[in-house]
């Protein structure tokens, strides 16, 4: 699978969740449901993933928690962090996708 793949499989997932679920409820809803889409899609998914960081030689450990992490063979991991928004512009839209 190759990032296009992988990026149409996620937009497609995202995109039907809100659809089914529609807005206002909270984040985890929204994670949990989109990361249950993905598997259902042949993905393997971490959630919540506490991804290393460095700084000024110093690794933390929990520098950065990933809300879902998507790894597809022969790609390289995707990771995802979901919010809300009630509007945005194109530059914050392209930004997003």
């Amino acid at each position: 699978m190759d990032v296009e793949e992988l990026a149409t499989i996620a937009v497609d997932c995202g995109f039907k969740a809100h659809d089914a679920l529609g807005p206002g409820l909270l984040e985890s809803v929204y994670e949990a449901v989109l990361a249950q889409s993905l598997m259902r899609r042949g993905l393997a998914v971490e959630r919540q993933k506490p991804i290393p960081f460095r700084f000024d030689g110093i690794i933390l450990d929990e520098g950065f928690r990933a809300d879902i992490l998507v790894e597809a063979l022969r790609a390289a991991p995707w990771s995802f962090v979901l919010s809300y928004v009630d509007h945005c512009t194109d530059d914050q839209f392209r930004l997003m996708v």
